[in-house]
């Protein structure tokens, strides 16, 4: 990565014309994104999206944040989930379909400003094709990873990753607009602090490259730091629950459910990255405007140490990598695809190139539907739910979070628990099985699942559900109610009325049961 002044770059030249759009390419690119934006109205919305906009929705009617309603993760998560229950709110929108309007806006301004950017830089880049892919990679790729933290902090950051390939052209920016591209990344970073270091990685590089620690130090990178680290004074101060209760749970549970790290690194997905990137990176034209390509491969390297680092192995949250290098493909080799595949370079090395294209293609298809998970399989019950009440009172009891979200606010219902499913008792039965070598970690986990059933009980007895949904594959009821007498009590007065995909319907005895007295079965 080479840093270069302005004037090595285009000496009081114009910017080159491949750096316009034409009139018709406004309205082609204007169509393409409403398209893409119409595309995410047909998928379904993950389960997470939905557990967070129930969270926000308890928020803004005034219940407190990890009192009266616990997730796991920072204040972030929630608030940035808020502007779309408002929406809702005022006026009567679903906060689904305006959280994609609202992402929608996102994925715009940060497609513009980098677009932007590219151009002041007077980078050659044909800005037609980067605005043209970019919406592909925002918009159509995460599919229902889609609005996701994961997508939301790419779409925050991704202006200033391409900040700091603009920089090392020798653009010269505006204060104001650093702060606002500072002020974006450190609400990013806020979403996954590890996600700081798609920022430091390429910011590093330049550093090495110029032998200056000036790079490090833009203004935009120090108002992103300042942002993060106030953020974190708010949760300190304004959370105090979250620090002195759920922090301590997620210690002493969740983090401990991870994959070995030798198994995160040979995760498909990863290597196919690695590969495609790695070809990117070589078959990438020599030159100074190849900086955007090598910036966002590194950036996307940095989102790939999250991913590791995360130890989850779930799919999604390799998205703002995969998007990082299906964009530095798309616009640096898809334009030369036929001249690499036809060997117009020739020898040996024509030959390595085509190989090595062909082999990157390979892997970046499959990655096409890298977030194109199954839908809650709870979703056939919803019909049945919807009979039950004008705005059904749902509990679900499965340790897949998945169960009860989105079907609560697919049948416009009320969720009854505080917590979004029993994630707590899975991870504390992982470390039983994998980590419990003494009396003390098995008191400690068998707290936590005792504590996880005190949400199930206070659910029961204050929430009332008219539908609770279990998934008989995650969840074993005889045992819970078996080692609780008192959620024992309180169920009785449920029945079974259905069952889909292995997830069981049950309702109140007030309910008439079915009149062939036989459970009724999908």
């Amino acid at each position: 990565m080479s840093h270069q002044s302005t004037d090595q770059t285009n000496p009081a030249l114009e910017p080159h014309s491949s750096a316009r759009i034409s009139p018709f390419g406004f309205v082609a690119i204007a169509l393409v994104f409403a398209v893409g934006i119409l595309y995410q109205f047909t998928v379904p919305t993950g389960s997470d999206v939905s557990w967070l906009i129930v969270v926000a929705e308890r928020v803004f009617d005034g219940q407190r944040l990890y009192v009266d309603i616990i997730e796991s993760n920072p204040p972030m998560a929630v608030f940035i989930y808020l502007p779309a229950v408002v929406v809702e709110r005022l006026t009567g929108i679903s906060a689904e379909s305006a959280e994609i309007l609202l992402t929608g806006l996102v994925a715009a301004v940060s497609l513009g400003l980098s677009a932007m950017l590219i151009r002041r830089a007077r980078l050659t880049i044909a800005l037609e094709r980067f605005v043209f892919f970019g919406i592909f990679v925002l918009v159509i790729l995460p599919r229902l990873a889609f609005s996701q933290r994961e997508h939301l902090a790419l779409l925050l950051m991704l202006p200033a990753v391409t900040m700091i390939a603009a920089r090392a052209a020798g653009l010269k920016a505006s204060v104001l607009l650093s702060i606002g591209i500072g002020v974006a990344a450190g609400l990013g970073v806020s979403l996954k602090p590890q996600f700081a270091a798609a920022l430091v990685i390429p910011a590093i590089a330049v550093t090495l490259t110029t032998r200056s620690l000036k790079p490090l130090f833009r203004l935009e990178n120090l108002v992103a730091a300042v942002v993060a680290l106030i953020l974190v004074g708010v949760v300190l101060v304004a959370f105090p629950a979250y620090v002195a209760e759920v922090v301590p749970m997620e210690a002493a549970t969740y983090l401990y459910e991870r994959l070995p790290l030798i198994d995160m690194g040979l995760q498909p997905p990863l290597l196919a990255l690695i590969v495609a990137g790695g070809v990117t990176a070589w078959l990438c034209r020599k030159g100074p405007d190849r900086v955007v390509t090598d910036t966002y491969l590194l950036a996307a390297v940095g989102f790939g140490i999250a991913f590791v680092v995360q130890a989850k192995g779930w799919r999604y949250q390799l998205y703002p990598a995969a998007a990082l290098v299906f964009l530095a493909f798309l616009v640096e080799i898809l334009p030369r695809l036929g001249a690499v595949l036809a060997l117009q370079q020739p020898g040996r090395s024509g030959h390595a190139r085509a190989i090595a294209l062909v082999i990157a293609l390979v892997c970046l298809v499959p990655l096409i539907n890298l977030c194109n998970i199954t839908g809650a399989i709870s979703l056939p019950l919803a019909a049945e739910i919807k009979a039950l009440a004008p705005h059904p009172r749902v509990l679900a009891l499965s340790t897949d979070p998945a169960i009860g979200h989105p079907l609560t606010r697919v049948v416009g219902g009320i969720w009854t628990s505080k917590v979004s499913g029993q994630l707590i008792t899975r991870s504390a039965n992982y470390r039983l099985a994998n980590f419990a070598s003494d009396y003390t970690i098995r008191a400690d986990m068998a707290h936590w699942i005792d504590w996880d059933r005190d949400r199930i009980a206070e659910a029961l007895r204050t929430g009332k559900p008219d539908a609770i949904v279990i998934d008989t594959a995650t969840f074993d009821l005889p045992h819970l109610l078996d080692a609780r007498p008192d959620i024992a009590t309180m169920f009785a007065h449920y029945h079974k009325i259905s069952e889909a995909n292995g997830v069981e319907l049950y309702v109140p005895n007030s309910l008439s049961r079915p009149s062939s007295g036989a459970e009724q079965t999908r």
